[in-house]
């Protein structure tokens, strides 16, 4: 498989993991399809941390109180990790997104 050319899924696990894989687990909130080379440089250039073993985790996840709280953390790197995609800096509206009232929620991934 040649992983330049190859699409994959870029998801987020509800303890903060993120992964990339040929697709997106249950119960995993879906983030985004590009190549590896694309999706890891999303990984480097939206500021995820990383835990003790150098995985990355999206930020806000693993310090949520609440479901709604990860899924609104994974909507926000979802936002960046769309922009790069598309070619954009990776915050672009960030701050319009992160200022709205009502978040109708994230549902899990189908893809």
């Amino acid at each position: 498989m040649n992983t330049a050319t190859t699409k994959l899924k870029l998801y987020v696990w509800r303890n903060g993991l993120v992964e990339i894989g040929n697709a997106v687990p249950e119960k995993a909130f879906y983030v985004g399809t590009g190549t590896g080379e694309q999706l890891q440089s999303c990984l480097l250039l939206c500021r995820l941390m990383k835990d003790g073993s150098g995985r990355f985790l999206c930020n806000g996840v693993p310090e949520a109180e609440n479901d709604k709280q990860a899924a609104m953390a994974v909507e926000r790197f979802k936002h960046c990790v769309t922009n790069k995609l598309a070619g954009r800096k990776a915050f672009d509206g960030l701050e319009e997104l992160m200022a709205k009232q009502e978040f109708d929620g994230y549902s899990y991934a189908t893809a």
